[in-house]
């Protein structure tokens, strides 16, 4: 859910439900991730639009990523050092 939050269209706004009801509960991203919680109605309402494949289906067409870099190297101590995508660097 977290990494889809940035994809669907105010994923983050609907993030935010879920967040309350787990902090009600205590529950730390950096404490025990295998602890386990009571699931209340609450947070089995802060769900219900991620069970929708409407809503998952809404956000960016995904695909693999096709963008290139092209980098080019001196392998003198002495020489001009680096160029990436045309601008030059030390």
């Amino acid at each position: 859910m977290a990494a889809v939050s940035n994809v669907i269209a105010f994923g983050l706004l609907y993030m935010r439900p879920l967040q309350w009801c787990l902090k009600t509960k205590g529950v730390s991203p950096r404490g025990n991730l295998l602890c386990m919680i009571k699931v209340t109605r609450r947070c089995l309402r802060a769900l219900v639009m991620w069970r929708r494949p409407w809503f998952l289906s809404q956000g960016l067409v995904l695909g693999a990523p096709c963008r290139r870099v092209m980098l080019a190297t001196d392998a003198s101590l002495t020489g001009w050092g680096m160029v990436m995508s045309g601008h030059p660097a030390r």
